[in-house]
């Protein structure tokens, strides 16, 4: 099963800005977002999750570096939740050291286990389609 990319990325932001931050951001009232996705694409997916939860969320957007960035803040980093575009940059993540496991039983009852990382390091929310174009002709 896949859920829409909007009910699982919601819930995602929820779990893994819980487990990253803990008792940290049970205390808070915002969610620190890192991201390679374009703000005006990923905002209303956001407002939402603002709207059901009531945090704010804070986005750092960049084109390359956020690993990099995670790994030289270290513990001191603000980042609760590193949204990539593909799975390089997760595996990156995983490499540098800069990722926890999540451990919840609804995101692996959503998310198909060959959409998520065998150690919890990270959940698909998208899939993108690559397509061929072949000219019969050429």
């Amino acid at each position: 099963m896949f859920c829409s990319f909007n009910s699982v990325a919601r819930f995602a932001i929820a779990i893994a800005a819980t487990v990253t931050a803990g008792a940290a951001l049970a205390q808070s009232s915002e969610v620190n977002v890192y991201t390679y996705r374009e703000s005006k694409l990923i905002q209303p997916l956001f407002d939402a999750f603002t709207k059901d939860t009531g945090l704010r969320v804070n986005v750092i957007s960049a084109s390359s570096g956020l690993e990099q960035r995670i790994g030289t803040e270290g513990v001191h980093s603000p980042a609760d939740v590193l949204l990539t575009v593909d799975i390089g940059r997760l595996e990156d993540a995983v490499k540098a050291g800069i990722s926890q496991p999540i451990v919840s039983p609804v995101l692996d009852k959503v998310v198909a286990p060959q959409y998520r990382d065998p150690e919890g390091h990270w959940y698909a929310i998208s899939m993108r389609a690559r397509v061929i174009y072949l000219r019969r002709n050429a």
